[in-house]
């Protein structure tokens, strides 16, 4: 079949600058350390799992006295607002200061690469071998960075759970019919409604369900 007359699709190219520019940026600095993260140093990821790095980069000595350290560096082969898939990459670099910053605050994302197991090091530094070795030192009390990603957390996975619980009960009342090819009106009164779960207020709109 001839395509010759179809367009072309459009790549985006302000993400394919802003990806290049990102992956010179980050060529350039010195990576004290890069590691596995997400699901695969957690041990929970499947075979739909996408690739999540963390690193740590020295800025260099111009940056430095320039005052012109970024905290952070992200880098993601997904430039769409679509969910990554399997062959995706996310890579995410901190500063050393910002990272000892983290740690200082008893961040998550701190400790958790200060626990990586060996095998999930991609790249390493005597700097890096040297914070491990220490990394007792940012142990702490203060629980609040923790609390916080906790809370994120539950509320996160509470609303996707709450979902699936609404869902869940206007499944069963389907069930229960034993007839695919009722109408909704005839069941309307016996559906729930919920905190995701809302029933259209016109009628004329319920009568050709």
């Amino acid at each position: 079949m001839a395509t010759s007359g179809l367009p072309k699709p459009r790549r985006n190219l302000s993400a394919v600058v802003v990806a290049r520019d990102t992956i010179g940026r980050i060529k350039r600095q010195k990576i004290l350390v890069k590691m596995q993260f997400g699901s695969h140093l957690y041990g929970t990821n499947s075979h739909n799992s996408d690739l999540d790095f963390k690193g740590i980069y020295m800025p260099d000595f111009n940056n430095i006295l320039r005052n012109r350290i970024s905290k952070s560096i992200n880098l993601s082969t997904n430039q769409t607002h679509e969910k990554n898939k399997p062959d995706d990459i996310d890579f995410e670099i901190y500063s050393l200061h910002y990272f000892i910053h983290l740690a200082c605050e008893g961040e998550t994302v701190a400790l958790d690469m200060l626990h990586a197991p060996k095998n999930m090091i991609t790249e390493t530094s005597d700097i890096w071998g040297k914070i491990v070795s220490n990394r007792q030192k940012f142990y702490t009390k203060n629980l609040k960075a923790f609390i916080g990603y906790a809370r994120r957390q539950a509320s996160k996975y509470g609303i996707k759970g709450s979902r699936l619980n609404d869902a869940k009960r206007v499944l069963d009342v389907l069930n229960k019919t034993g007839d695919d090819r009722i109408k909704l009106t005839h069941i309307w009164e016996e559906l729930p409604v919920g905190e995701h779960i809302f029933k259209h207020p016109a009628s004329e709109f319920n009568n050709n369900l």
